[in-house]
């Protein structure tokens, strides 16, 4: 009977040859890995530091401009009753929808007909919200910008 053995480590050092190799090129693939991570992270940095300059540039402009007030939208005389008519009433009841605050101009005799009473209000709350005087809520409904100021007070503290 032949002997074995030899034929069987020369097999075994074959086999350990190959583990080696593998090693060295998963060694040589996590290094490689490890430089383009590094590679991209000081990318990002760069970036970064370029966004940091250009947000205290920008920080810098803004508080050398001199604070303009929202532009005004301009409006007829009876367009500003309306207007201080919608700011007393949101003032004094809270928030209120479209709908509402229509039909009560139409009780002080604002509008006659409820189709010019829609398009006129719509157009008296739309620059009033610009003028920043109101503020339109998430559900639609109306609100004073004094009583949201007051709102976000209380929820402050």
């Amino acid at each position: 009977m032949r002997d074995i053995r030899k034929d069987l480590q020369d097999r075994a050092q074959i086999l350990e040859d190959e583990i080696n190799a593998a090693q060295v090129q998963f060694d040589k693939k996590v290094e490689q890995l490890k430089v383009e991570r590094d590679t991209r992270i000081e990318e990002i940095r760069d970036e970064i530091a370029a966004l940091n300059r250009l947000i205290e540039a920008e920080k810098r402009r803004i508080d050398q401009a001199t604070p303009q007030a929202p532009a005004a939208v301009a409006l007829s005389p009876g367009q500003q009753a309306l207007v201080d008519f919608v700011l007393r009433t949101l003032s004094e009841h809270g928030p209120m929808s479209v709908e509402t605050l229509r039909d009560w101009s139409m009780r002080e005799g604002f509008f006659t007909e409820p189709d010019s009473a829609t398009r006129g209000m719509q157009a008296v709350l739309m620059a009033t919200v610009k003028s920043g005087r109101i503020r339109q809520l998430p559900n639609g409904t109306f609100a004073s910008a004094l009583l949201m100021d007051q709102l976000r007070q209380r929820q402050a503290i």
